[in-house]
């Protein structure tokens, strides 16, 4: 299991760039200031008396180890007064400034900057204002300001200004002012200077903003209704008057009867909202957009909403988009320009069929039980206020359908109150709600309605009650519009809007609550969230499919599954492994798949580790971040060598590698800065363990998240490479699989970010000779596995960017063929997830249909199983793709075959791009045969030829931004 999120703030930050901006976007509407400037000496006059020559009420921001590339001064090159602050960096170096915290939650920030330069465009540039709860930790996504490229370099001042409201995050207290260069945005070279800083206080007048524009399916049959649906919110201080909402259908779309196109929303108090819905149909197939305008008065907004109506749900030529709207894929008509040979489809093969290759996936193994129940329904009525029931997570506020808990009692009867026990710190309570009863077949009854609900200070964790005139019912529901922010999981990047509640409980006349399972009641739902790990069920269901894609490698053992010592030994000195985990381990090694087990994470019984915050009532089960880090005390590292001797014998002959650890340079060793030297004798402990139960079996250093050279060699230094096999890495930070990744390392006792240049690394072949060169005098023999990396997919409501289905699976493909041709074990991050804030799987997290990227990898499999690097076959590009690339490999059967394609970062690729003509050259072969395979659409084309006396020439292939896999017999 991996913890990226925070390896992303330091290696992967334009990740949430596009977000934050949006975040900015969003607030642009007229804002009415008041008062004084509250920023803290705004113009950078007063300086530290206490020597150090800085601004009061500032703090330079210059991380350790970036000095000189980075730099904060004062500077006498003012917009007015005499000081202003400049920032410069040379390099990927973050600098920037923070002020004191400024004690408000809503207003405007104005300020005067000069952009000297920027080699990013002004994109690296940017005024940040983080929203903080109490205890000075950010807590709320940022507003951004990002610095024109018209305003970059002239010579001139120029004004920002941004606008920023945390009201509807009752956590937030105050805001840190954070100019910014190279953090969570593009990098490069950069330099601006800043002055007169000013906030204010600020309201708004009536606005309406359509908070949710919304489908209850946004992948449709034809002729069959689908609900969509509007929330708008008046975002303003004062109350709005009514308003009209209109909305746009493209032909072929219809309203069903009883609906019409234009509705009237009522007028709204300020943070009030209003829904509507409609019921509409397509009756041909077709991609739809939908648009939805409110009007008020002079003022108009609009949204859009895409709906892909088909014929049927055959998805095999189904994706999303980078909008995570539902698409075709883009027709393929010929692999090379001019050809009228048929595309064929490919016969994929599965694993057993096939000879061995690097190729692994991630996979979670079938259990026979849930290690543990945190969240359930069931405990709203259990009348326990410690157990705790959470919603689905969403990206925004108000995402469109609501979540609804329905409470059923066991026999009609008159009530009249409502009582909602917050969950812990009143996290997730409610905004948006209203709740209703009914009796019988009667229809649902409002009985209470709230808006902008807050919890009252100090009070967050006691029950609320609700109360309402008296009414027969059987049946009571709570139904949430606006849901308030949650601290995120470990695994997201930002942190979600959800419901969380301890109780509900129904009162009756006599204050008797009727709702407990004691008394008959039960609950029903809308969903549950299950955390980051997926249900034993869907589980089950997916674990046969890794047979199916040809992978010949799975990489087991990841937080929660039942193979980390906390599941296996649960009571010391006695181990076990669930029997459906030791039977699908035992599946796995008779239907040709190999096994890397990862042997990780602590164990209560031995040792609790420090915990990274306080996350309230989590999935503590060899939770690495939340108490069971690694062992550091001479009892808890004995008992983590005897699981893994224990593991290592009972799986003898089943398991074909044990990895020990996972990134343990970052957060999931034992808190923060991890100790190389202490991680180094637990490696040789445990791997010479191994050896001696199972001498044939490959023992393999821990991944590290990205690259930890100081780290890497402090741990080898304590003597584990005679029994290390390979050494692993997470190459998360990579623009492109055939680009290059810094490091994650650790340096004098500090964890610190590298960017890959100050490692003079500038593409994977420079990263694979760079770790060589680090492990040669410990271990010169190992192979190097890059054992967990993935490219995130977008989907529709979800906070991050991610990329398109094609994209992930184009660059899936060209994650293993790269490492194939540099002799790298590759592991994709993973078969499938429940996580409800990343997509990275090869399965939908909704429905577990395939994606693209799962046929992509059966096809890489299918076509280089048992093939190997052929670097003495000549072989040359001619086209104007940029990035050309070629890798050469012997087939299994002696053929030669060829990936060739353009290597653009994921930012530049289309999934509709047409293809660049090329002639592709190759020296000392006679074919009487080539073929092209297309591992996206899973097609094969017979190619046309010439033997020519410079070579035989292929001309007219269509290059695009993944391999093209030619065979050559």
């Amino acid at each position: 299991m991996t913890r990226f999120a925070k390896l992303t703030a330091i290696l992967l930050a334009l990740t949430l760039f596009g977000s934050w901006r949006r975040q900015a976007a969003a607030l642009e509407t007229p804002m009415q200031v008041t008062g004084e400037n509250l920023a803290p000496n705004p113009g950078f006059e007063i300086l530290n008396p206490a020597g150090n020559n800085f601004p009061v009420g500032w703090s330079a921001i210059v991380p350790s180890g970036v000095e000189p590339d980075a730099s904060v001064n004062i500077t006498k090159e003012a917009h007015s007064g005499s000081l202003a602050v400049e920032m410069r960096s040379t390099s990927a170096a973050v600098c920037g400034l923070n002020s004191v915290i400024v004690p408000v939650a809503r207003g405007k920030l104005t300020f005067w900057f000069h952009a000297i330069s920027s080699s990013a465009a002004g994109q690296n540039l940017v005024f940040y204002v983080i929203g903080v709860n109490s205890a000075g930790i950010e807590a709320a996504p940022r507003v951004a300001f990002v610095v024109p490229s018209a305003d970059v370099g002239g010579g001139k001042w120029h004004q920002g200004s941004l606008q920023f409201d945390y009201r509807d995050q009752p956590q937030i207290v105050g805001i840190i002012l954070a100019p910014r260069i190279n953090e969570n945005s593009p990098t490069g070279a950069g330099d601006w200077i800043l002055d007169d800083v000013d906030v204010r206080d600020g309201w708004r007048p009536a606005t309406l903003h359509i908070s949710a524009f919304w489908a209850a399916s946004t992948l449709q049959p034809v002729n069959k209704a689908v609900t969509v649906g509007v929330q708008i919110t008046n975002v303003g201080d004062v109350a709005s008057e009514a308003s009209e909402v209109r909305l746009s259908l493209p032909a072929g779309v219809e309203l069903e009867p009883g609906f019409e196109t234009e509705d009237h929303c009522k007028p709204l108090a300020s943070q009030q909202s209003w829904r509507g819905e409609w019921r509409l149909k397509a009756v041909r197939p077709m991609e739809a957009t939908l648009r939805v305008t409110a009007v008020q008065g002079d003022h108009a907004e609009e949204a859009e909403c895409r709906i892909l109506f088909v014929s049927h749900h055959n998805r095999r030529f189904l994706c999303t988009g980078a909008d995570g709207s539902w698409e075709h894929y883009p027709p393929l008509q010929t692999l090379q320009r001019g050809d009228e040979e048929p595309l064929r489809p490919l016969r994929y093969a599965n694993s057993d069929a096939l000879p061995d290759s690097p190729f692994g996936i991630a996979v979670q193994l079938p259990r026979a039980q849930n290690l543990e129940t945190i969240f359930e329904p069931c405990f709203l009525n259990d009348g326990n206020p410690h157990t705790y029931w959470a919603g689905w997570p969403h990206a925004t506020a108000m995402p469109g359908p609501p979540d609804w808990v329905e409470v059923r009692l066991p026999h009609k009867v008159k009530v009249d109150a409502v009582r909602l026990t917050p969950y812990w710190h009143g996290q997730g309570f409610p905004v948006d709600f209203q709740i209703e009863t009914a009796a019988g077949r009667r229809p649902w009854r409002t009985v209470v309605s709230e808006y902008a609900y807050r919890l009252a200070s100090g009070k967050e964790e006691q029950p609320v009650t609700f109360a309402f005139p008296a009414v027969e019912a059987n049946r009571v529901r709570l139904t949430v519009s606006r849901f308030s922010q949650v601290p995120g999981f470990y695994t997201d990047f930002s942190s979600p809007y959800e419901c969380r509640l301890a109780e509900i409980e129904v009162l009756d006349l006599h204050g008797r609550n009727v709702a407990l399972t004691s008394e008959g009641g039960s609950v029903a739902c809308s969903s549950t969230y299950h955390s980051y790990f997926s249900e034993r069920d869907r589980i089950g269901k997916a674990f046969p499919d890794i047979f199916k894609l040809g992978i010949k490698w799975i990489r087991v053992g990841h937080r929660g599954d039942p193979t980390c010592w906390s599941a296996v030994e649960r009571v010391k000195g006695h181990y076990s492994v669930d029997p459906r985990t030791d039977a699908a381990i035992t599946e796995c090694a008779k239907r040709g798949v190999h096994i890397l087990y990862t042997l990780d994470y602590g164990n209560p019984l031995y040792q609790r580790t420090p915990t990274l915050g306080d996350p309230g009532p989590l999935w503590h089960q060899g939770h690495p971040f939340y108490g069971e880090a690694g062992p550091t005390t001479p009892a808890a590292q004995r008992g983590f060598v005897n699981y893994c001797g224990w593991v290592a014998k009972h799986f003898k002959g089943r398991v074909s590698a044990y990895e020990i650890w996972n990134e343990e340079n970052s957060w999931a060793w034992f808190g923060e800065p991890p100790d190389p030297a202490a991680f180094g004798r637990l490696v040789k402990d445990a791997a010479r363990r191994i050896k001696e139960v199972d001498p044939h079996a490959m023992v393999v250093f821990g991944g590290t998240a990205a690259l930890a050279p100081t780290f890497l060699k402090a741990a080898l230094k304590e003597g584990a490479g005679p029994y290390l096999n390979a050494i692993a890495f997470h190459p998360y930070g990579l623009p492109k699989p055939e680009g290059a990744v810094g490091a994650l390392d650790v340096v004098d006792g500090k964890q610190e970010g590298i960017p890959p240049e100050k490692l003079d690394f500038h593409d994977y072949a420079d990263v694979l000779a760079g770790l060589r060169r680090w492990i040669e005098p410990y271990c010169p023999k190992a192979q190097l596995w890059a054992d967990e990396w993935n490219v995130l997919v977008r989907r529709q409501g979800m906070a991050y960017p991610g990329v398109s289905e094609l994209t992930q699976a184009k660059t899936l493909a060209r994650f293993y063929v790269t490492n194939l041709f540099y002799g790298v074990h590759a592991f994709w991050w993973s078969l499938f997830n429940d996580n409800g804030a990343l997509e990275w799987g090869l399965l939908r997290s909704a429905d577990m249909s395939r994606m693209p990227s799962f046929y992509t990898c059966r096809a890489i499999c299918t076509t280089l199983s048992g093939a190997a690097p052929d670097r003495g076959v000549k072989a040359e590009l001619d086209t104007t793709a940029p990035d050309k690339t070629i890798w050469t490999f012997r087939g299994r059967r002696g053929s030669l075959l060829i990936a060739a394609y353009s290597a653009l970062d994921t930012s530049q690729m289309k999934d509709d791009a047409p293809g660049t003509p090329g002639t592709l050259v190759i020296q000392g072969v006679h074919p009487h045969l080539i073929e092209a395979i297309d591992p996206l659409y899973g097609v094969t084309q017979r190619l046309h030829f010439t033997d020519t006396t410079n070579g035989v020439e292929v001309p007219d292939l269509l290059i695009r931004d993944y391999p093209m896999i030619l065979r050559i017999r």
